[in-house]
């Protein structure tokens, strides 16, 4: 009869579990934790009461909270106790479902014993519990998983941090017993660990920051901390020369710590730079560039050997006087942490360019002009630049050798007026992108010429005369070499009226005035060369002549 009372009740809570979990699943209440996955321990049954916890993933619960206990018996067989309860999960406490539990309990079981090997568990350290009595087959869990962690089958503890850790301990007959331990921090001294770091620097100008190392050896394992995790450094008097300090302090499983010192020594450091040019001309400029990296806040004083030749101010701006060499010292005063340096660079100075010392212009037999130019050379340079400028047109012309001191321009125009100026260059050494650099003079002032075409010969005036019956006037003259062309003038003698004849010819000698309407008329002529303009000669002697005289009459002499 008991039986099936029992298998009956079993029934009922089966129907009525699934029920539970039809109506929670038709709400979709996924928020809600199930009791069935929850573990029942009985601790003890005593005078028809039994005292259980309720587990939830090693956490026990509030009973009132959490679940409630709808049903429970007590069935007695022997020495046996037969415990079947049913707990309901609570809503308001996050819990919901049904679960039934049947346990057996049996009479004079003996109790649970934990003991700690250790009597405490430090940070990232692990302690072996000692578990006595009950029935064997010990299972471990922690409640406080932030604090500790325990093995579930061999009772290995670790310590995660500093604070209270609760270990449940469970044998085969569900007995269990709770044991308490304080996991503490390691403490960090030079007794216990090692700590390695370097004591001695050299002064660099930035703050220095020893490396530091620290470990524990036990039975010959080493195990190294992590700075930033187990332990903290601090520096301070760790820039300027003298004893610098080091303050470890152990932090999060770690305590304690330790003041250590080291030492930063006074430096020699020389100086490292360039000079932008190291050839300059009078007159120019150029500077000294010290890399800020060796200056380490020393103060830098310059100076020259030669004033005469070249000087520099208090920023290394160096000016060219005259030609010459001189040396450009940079001193870098000592201070309280660096000594004094010194470093040293050669310039030279060169002549201040040249200039153009004549002009000269000439006509070549295809009728443009040659312009002779001359200038002051000096053996201190690599060659010269000649630039000339006329209306609407520049150009430059490099002559590479500083032995010429002239130079010709051909194919010029004439009566073109020229503007010319000239200055020197060298090559200076490479600079720092590894190329020959050009180095220019200031330009002379321009001097200026002009292709001017030379006067031909006046021609001779040989014949003047009035063909008989005509108002005409025939006039012959001799050739002039050279000439393009020639040019008449008649004066009407009773008017005061001057008019001029053209002849386009170089080779003609002779020509008519046709159409005269005067009496009296004086008439001379000069040749003419046509090259970018008009150059005449000098007029010849006048010849006087009357219209339908029928005599040819001269007079005058030559202008």
């Amino acid at each position: 009869m008991r039986k099936k009372v029992k298998v009956l009740l079993l029934f009922v809570l089966m129907v009525a579990a699934a029920f539970a979990v039809k109506n929670t699943a038709d709400a979709k209440v996924i928020q809600y934790k199930d009791v069935n996955r929850t573990t029942v321990r009985v601790n003890y049954v005593q005078n028809g009461a039994v005292d259980f916890d309720v587990l939830y993933k090693g956490v026990e619960l509030d009973r009132g909270v959490h679940y409630r206990l709808s049903q429970c018996d007590i069935m007695r067989n022997n020495n046996e106790h037969i415990v079947s309860m049913t707990i309901e999960g609570i809503k308001s406490g996050g819990y919901m479902g049904t679960k039934f539990q049947v346990v057996r309990f049996t009479d004079g079981k003996t109790p649970v014993t934990v003991t700690v090997k250790q009597g405490a568990v430090p940070v990232d350290g692990k302690i072996q519990l000692l578990v006595s009595g009950g029935s064997g087959g010990y299972k471990f869990s922690c409640e406080t998983p932030s604090t500790a962690s325990v093995t579930k089958n061999t009772g290995v503890v670790s310590g995660h941090k500093s604070g209270l850790a609760k270990i449940t301990v469970t044998d085969t007959n569900n007995c269990s017993t709770t044991a308490y331990f304080a996991v503490h921090k390691k403490r960090i001294n030079t007794t216990n660990y090692r700590i390695l770091y370097d004591t001695n620097f050299n002064y660099s100008g930035k703050r220095i920051q020893p490396p530091v190392v620290i470990y524990s050896v036990t039975n010959g394992r080493k195990t190294l901390l992590r700075r930033n995790f187990d332990f903290s450094v601090n520096y301070s008097n760790n820039k300027n020369v003298g004893t610098g300090n080091i303050v470890i302090r152990g932090i999060n499983g770690y305590t304690g710590g330790a003041a250590l010192k080291f030492q930063i020594k006074k430096v020699s450091m020389p100086l490292s730079g360039y000079i932008r040019r190291d050839e300059i001309y009078a007159g120019q400029s150029t500077r000294v560039v010290i890399d800020p990296d060796t200056i380490l806040g020393r103060r830098l004083v310059y100076s020259s050997s030669n004033t005469r030749v070249a000087r520099v101010n208090s920023s290394g701006r160096i000016s060219g006087i005259e030609k010459g060499t001189a040396t450009i010292t940079v001193t870098a005063k000592g201070t309280r942490n660096i000594k004094g340096s010194t470093i040293k660079f050669r310039l030279e100075v060169h002549s201040n360019g040249t200039k153009i010392t004549s002009l000269t212009s000439k006509r070549a037999s295809d009728g443009s002009y040659n312009i002779y130019i001359k200038w002051k050379r000096y053996d201190d340079v690599d060659g010269y630049e000649i630039h000339y400028k006329r209306s609407g047109y520049s150009g430059n012309k490099f002559i590479h050798n500083y032995r010429t001191g002239s130079v010709t321009m051909t194919d010029c125009r004439a009566n073109t007026t020229y503007s010319i100026r000239i200055r020197t260059y060298w090559y200076n050494d490479e600079d720092r992108d590894g190329n020959n650099e050009r180095v220019y003079s200031p330009w002379s002032s321009y001097r200026t010429i002009k292709t001017s075409t030379p006067k031909p010969s006046a021609p001779s005036l040989k014949t003047v005369r009035n063909p008989s019956g005509t108002r005409n006037i025939y006039v012959t003259w001799s050739k002039v070499s050279g000439a393009d062309g020639y040019q008449v003038e008649y004066k009407n003698l009773g008017t005061g009226y001057v008019g001029t004849h053209s002849v386009g010819s170089g080779s003609a000698t002779s020509t008519t005035i046709t159409s005269l309407s005067g009496k009296n008329y004086r008439i001379r002529v000069r040749a003419y060369v046509s090259n970018n303009g008009t150059t005449y000669s000098n007029w010849s002697g006048s010849k006087s002549v009357s219209i339908n005289s029928g005599n040819d009459t001269s007079s005058g002499s030559n202008e």
